[in-house]
């Protein structure tokens, strides 16, 4: 047996600390803890991985913001100084997004075409003080399937060209025929300069391949998600949005199908939703819109997640348990957690998908898609399927995640492997954030 080296023991404590360094000023931004037990944790940690755990989580911005606007927390004011230059970057990346949204709205409006902001800045108008906290590395744009064609012919006008992710075995042309018809959505980007802008066009929500057994079980894109809109104003761009009930089920359905509760600041964004708008939502709205019963539970996971995290649950948001009853495999919970803040794992992916399910038979199946389904590996997919490939793909779905767990062991750390990323979709293609 194995042990662990002295410098894979090290590197595993200190991301615990920047872990529960982070955790704990959640919690002080939302008054269920104490800044002097933040202090202490400044001190005892390593703090330059604590600043870089920050950093690396999407959470600059936020806490930068967090440290300026209440000196009365006493932090030590090299924390605000460590996560100045990250915060001073998203900054200037969302004002160039920000820019770039209002010229693709306004066309999009001139031309008749209905559209929808998702997620990044839908949630500023209300969650955060301005535009440039929450770090946004793409646009997320939900249109009809029918107004495809006519988005891409102005977003052509405009320099945007289509590309693939960079795990596609193939030709762009091949991966966009082969997203068009199996997935929902098409990525877009242009270079300004130095910065590549990013364009996620969506005609679906799920973000799943068709013939994915996840699709029936999770019924996103059942929802009428164009009937419940709100008009945003954000500085000096506005825009259309989803209602909040609809942005919570939309997000909710997002940090589990594509992120599989992986990403902190994902889960920010769901505490910040529920801390200010909580009680103005129509739970029992939500309850009917969610439409299955694992919808519903990936929203008492999300809301278990928010009382066990926080230590709270803000007022007039009903407890977990009107949504899910709590069985499950022995640790699955545990597991869920955990992902919060994991980094990007394969082997943690494939095991999340497997999970999500509420019945075992229904976990089965998944377990069976991924394993012997050609179609739930996008570069084996192919108008004339290869029968062969199905007794690969064991082996294949074993290599992935056997290489990541290899590399991580021989790096004493947790790291990305190549294709992954934290937004990776079932097969590992994932779009940007």
């Amino acid at each position: 047996m194995k042990f662990p080296s002295e410098d894979e023991l090290r590197s595993k404590l200190l991301s615990k600390a920047a872990d529960k360094f982070i955790i704990t000023f959640l919690r002080l931004c939302f008054q269920s803890s104490d800044p002097a037990d933040l202090i202490q944790q400044w001190h005892a940690a390593d703090q330059k991985d604590v600043v870089n755990g920050i950093i690396s989580n999407g959470l600059a911005g936020f806490f930068h913001h967090k440290l300026r606007t209440h000196p009365e927390w006493g932090l030590p004011a090299e924390l605000e100084q460590g996560l100045k230059t990250a915060a001073q970057v998203i900054a200037l990346q969302n004002a160039v997004y920000e820019r770039e949204g209002m010229k693709i709205t306004a066309a999009l409006e001139h031309h008749g075409i209905p559209y929808l902001i998702l997620k990044g800045f839908s949630l500023t108008e209300r969650l955060y003080d301005n535009s440039g906290i929450r770090p946004v590395s793409d646009l997320d744009i939900y249109i009809s399937r029918s107004d495809y064609a006519r988005v891409g012919e102005i977003l052509a006008r405009s320099g945007y060209q289509a590309g693939m992710t960079a795990d596609f075995r193939g030709s762009l042309e091949e991966y966009q025929a082969i997203a068009e018809a199996y997935c929902s959505e098409m990525q877009y980007a242009k270079t300004l300069g130095k910065m590549s802008i990013n364009l996620d066009i969506h005609w679906g929500m799920d973000g799943l391949w068709e013939g994915s057994p996840l699709k029936a079980l999770f019924p996103v894109e059942e929802c009428p998600w164009m009937q419940y809109t709100r008009r945003v104003q954000m500085d000096d761009w506005a825009f259309n949005a989803l209602s909040w009930e609809m942005q919570f089920l939309q997000i909710a359905g997002h940090f589990a199908l594509h992120h599989q509760y992986q990403g902190i600041k994902w889960f920010l964004d769901l505490c910040l939703l529920l801390d200010k708008v909580g009680a103005e939502l129509d739970w029992d709205f939500i309850y009917r819109m969610a439409g299955s019963a694992d919808s519903r539970k990936t929203i008492a996971v999300i809301l278990r997640l928010m009382a066990d995290e926080l230590t709270l649950l803000p007022q007039g948001v009903p407890p977990w348990q009107t949504f899910w009853d709590g069985k499950g495999l022995p640790g699955e919970y545990s597991f869920y957690r955990r992902r919060l803040l994991s980094r990007a794992s394969k082997k943690g992916q494939y095991l999340a998908y497997i999970m999500l399910p509420l019945k075992l038979r229904d976990k089965s199946r998944v377990l069976g898609y991924y394993l012997f389904n050609p179609g739930a590996v996008s570069h084996w997919r192919s108008e004339e399927p290869i029968p062969a490939w199905r007794w690969w793909q064991p082996f294949y779905i074993l290599y992935r995640a056997g290489e990541e767990f290899i590399i991580q062991r021989r790096s004493g750390q947790d790291r990305e492997i190549k294709g992954s990323s934290p937004q990776s979709y079932e097969d590992g293609r994932g779009p940007r954030q």
